[in-house]
Formats: C-alpha cells, sequence, structure tokens
C-alpha cells in the first residue's frame, strides 16, 4: 500500500478514485483511442505516387499530416482517460480527540456526524470529508424531524467547528450544500489557500456589432487552485464569438477535471481541428494561480502581452507560443512566475494591446498603480479601457470608432486573514 507523508503525518489507506470495476471500464476506452490512434498512422505517406504532380503530392502531404495530428490528438484523450483511471488518493481518519470534538460540537447544532475523513490530494492539499445528517429529535417514541430554528445547520457553521478542531481556517468546497440536510450524505470542505484573488473586468465591442468576439471565464477548484481563461476570436462578431466561447467551454470542462494542461490543450486541439483548417483558430491565454503557494503558471497561444506587476517592477509576458493547431503541443512553452500579497495580473485581448507602445504601456501601468486611488481591480479595467479608447483616434470616449472587441481582466493578489 503506497503511503504519503506530509508535514510528518502518515496518510495511509490509499484509495482510487474508481472502483476496480470503473476503472477497467475506462482502462477499456483509453484502448479505443489508443487503437484509434494508431489507424491513422497510415496516412503517413512521404513517397511520391507515379504520375503526381509536385502540386498534388505537396496537398496530398499537408492533408496527411493533418490527419496524423488528429492520431496524436486521440492519443492524448487515451493518456488523459488512463491517467484518471489510476488516480489516487491518500486519507486517514483523524484521532479520537478530534472525532470527540466534532462530534459534540456538531451535536450542539442538531446534526448527527457518523464519519469523518482527512484526505491529502493529488496537490497535497488537505480535503475534509464528514458524513453527517440533521439530528431527529424523538417524541413519544417516534422520530420527529425538526426544522425549527435549530433544525437545519449551514455548513458554514460546520466549517467553522471544522476549524477550530484542526486549527486552520476550512471553508465548504464549491459544490458543498448550503444546508445540512435530513439524509445522511457526504459533505466536502477544503482548506483556505494563504491567497485570495481579486478580480475586475472592462470590456467593449467593435462598432457596428452586437455582440464581442471575446470570452473569459474565472474557475476555482476545488484543490485550491484558481484558473482564468481568455480567448479573442478571429475577427468580430457571432461567429468569432462562438469560436472563443466554445473554446473557453472545452477548456473549463476539462481543467475542473482535473486533466494536466498539455495533454489537454492536444484533445482541445483535435475539437478544433476544422478552425484551424479554416484559418479562423481563436486565441487561448491560461493562468492558473496556486493559492495555497502563491506559484502563477500562464499559457499563452497567439495572444496579447501579459502584465504582471509585483512591487517595483512591470514583467511583460509576450506570447511565445503560436495559435492552438499551429504549435507542436510538446513545444508549448510554459511560463512561471512567483506571486504574492499586492501583485497584479493584466490579461487583455490585441483590441487593447494594440494602442499602446510597450514603453507606453509599462509607463501607464507603473504611473497608474504608484496612485493609491488605483488599487480596486475594477477600477484598474475601467480605466485601463477608457486609456485604450482615447488613443484610438483622439475623439471623446462617446464618439469613437471602436475598430476591434475589446476586453481587459485585472488580478490582484491579496493574502488571506489570519
Amino acid at each position: 500500500m503506497d503511503t504519503l507523508i506530509e508535514k510528518g503525518r502518515d496518510y495511509k489507506n490509499t484509495t482510487g478514485v474508481f472502483s476496480s470495476y470503473n476503472r477497467l471500464r475506462i482502462e477499456h476506452y483509453a484502448e479505443a483511442f489508443h487503437d484509434l490512434a494508431f489507424n491513422f498512422t497510415k496516412f503517413d505517406q512521404k513517397e511520391m505516387r507515379e504520375g503526381e504532380s509536385r502540386g498534388e503530392y505537396l496537398a496530398r502531404r499537408k492533408e496527411s499530416e493533418q490527419w496524423q495530428r488528429l492520431g496524436r490528438r486521440y492519443s492524448d484523450a487515451a493518456v488523459m482517460m488512463g491517467a484518471i483511471a489510476e488516480e489516487y488518493y491518500s486519507c486517514r481518519i483523524p484521532n479520537g480527540f478530534q472525532r470527540a470534538s466534532l462530534y459534540l460540537f456538531l451535536r450542539r447544532e442538531n446534526v448527527a456526524l457518523k464519519s469523518v475523513y482527512e484526505i491529502c490530494n493529488r496537490h497535497h492539499h488537505r480535503e475534509y470529508c464528514l458524513s453527517m445528517q440533521v439530528a431527529g429529535r424523538r417524541k413519544g417514541g417516534a422520530e420527529k424531524k425538526s426544522y425549527g430554528r435549530r433544525g437545519l445547520c449551514e455548513t458554514e457553521t460546520a466549517a467553522a467547528i471544522l476549524s477550530g478542531v484542526f486549527g486552520r481556517k476550512i471553508l465548504p468546497a464549491d459544490n458543498c450544500p448550503v444546508f445540512i440536510g435530513d439524509e445522511c450524505r457526504d459533505y466536502l470542505f477544503v482548506e483556505e489557500g494563504r491567497y485570495h484573488v481579486s478580480t475586475g473586468t472592462a470590456s467593449m465591442t467593435k462598432t457596428g456589432e452586437g455582440i464581442s468576439g471575446d470570452n473569459y471565464s474565472f474557475l476555482q477548484g476545488r484543490d485550491g487552485k484558481m484558473m482564468v481563461l481568455l480567448s479573442d476570436g478571429v475577427g468580430s462578431g457571432e461567429e468569432a464569438c462562438r469560436d472563443s466561447g466554445h473554446l473557453v467551454d472545452l477548456a473549463e470542462k476539462y481543467l475542473e477535471a482535473g486533466f494536466d494542461k498539455k495533454p489537454m490543450l492536444g484533445v482541445l486541439e483535435g475539437i478544433m481541428m476544422g478552425n484551424a483548417m479554416e484559418n479562423r483558430m481563436p486565441t487561448l491565454d491560461l493562468c492558473e494561480i496556486d493559492l495555497h503557494s502563491g506559484e502563477c503558471e500562464l499559457i499563452k497561444l497567439g495572444s496579447a502581452p501579459t502584465l504582471i506587476k509585483f512591487d517595483r517592477l512591470m514583467d511583460e509576458i509576450p506570447s511565445d507560443n503560436l495559435l492552438l493547431g499551429y504549435e507542436k503541443i510538446e513545444n508549448i512553452s510554459i511560463v512561471n512566475r512567483q506571486l504574492k500579497e499586492d501583485n497584479y495580473i493584466f490579461m487583455m485581448t490585441d483590441g487593447v494591446s494594440d494602442y499602446f507602445k510597450e514603453e507606453e504601456k509599462k509607463e501607464l501601468f507603473a504611473k497608474m498603480l504608484g496612485s493609491k486611488g488605483y488599487r480596486d481591480p475594477t477600477v484598474l479595467a475601467n480605466y485601463i479601457m477608457e486609456k485604450a479608447v482615447e488613443r484610438s483616434d483622439g475623439e471623446p470616449v462617446e464618439n469613437k470608432h471602436i475598430r476591434d472587441d475589446m476586453t481587459v481582466l485585472v488580478l490582484k493578489i491579496e493574502q488571506t486573514a489570519d
């Protein structure tokens, strides 16, 4: 049995996420995808056929490369499915004093605790799974469920009790119900990270269009990480919005499922390959922040530069990668930065970034953040948008002709209260 050691504690009882039967089914699905990937290798025909012109040969070679790339995406999907099938977590039952304390404090809130597990997930962050229900009250020999003042208990109250017993700030997980019900079920709680992120957004639509071609998403997972996605569709209007929105939705789903980034990008490339063939692949900006450590990872695929403001330094991160579908997945570079309190991240689309020269951009942002009036992310986002619009053609804001969709996202890193 595997054992995971964390800060002197033994988390034994390593358990698979899936039962043996379900794990076997997923492994069979993965094997089927591997077979599909192998079938695409037959398109690798480099020899020139008899009587074939050079133009025909080059066209056939290009088509062959596209089919092979699709095969590699099936292979990526198989790897991801195999990794999920083998995923494990490590858990332990808290000691007797902790269990007794939880039982007594929850009982005071009219909650019956059946079991409790302290879990160490794959990112080495703690989670707590409590099996509990609202306690029934006996009257005349029959059990009567109470829904009065003390009949229902909020999961926030249970989280506060957990925090007191374990000596650290614990919160209900994102998908945890608000109230503890009268039927026994599992409730998941997570350890609060060292940091939290405040966000601000500002956007404008190209003049003459009814909808923006930019899409974005903020996603905070139960693993203590926050994801920010920003995509700029090719052109503007409904088609650009549909393309960028589809890419953001797919990326969000795979990230929520816990897929690793590069295999996820491979699968996205396979799904969006039709867009690449039609030369309308949207950009993708992915920013992941570990709320426990402050570590930040950025993947930029054909997107506008991202700015990070440290104490007295403005770091500009350009996109070294081509658009998804035009860059080999294994060659995609991931940028890493260490963040701390009062650092800012500025993500934007080309419609905003193109209005600023490199020197002006850094000077503007440094001056803006040097003022006490510009600390709120929403105020900052609106100010950047206003300056970008002002620079477009010198006209007043209300008379501007907006030549492209514009989106600004501002993230402020803040330390959680002790």
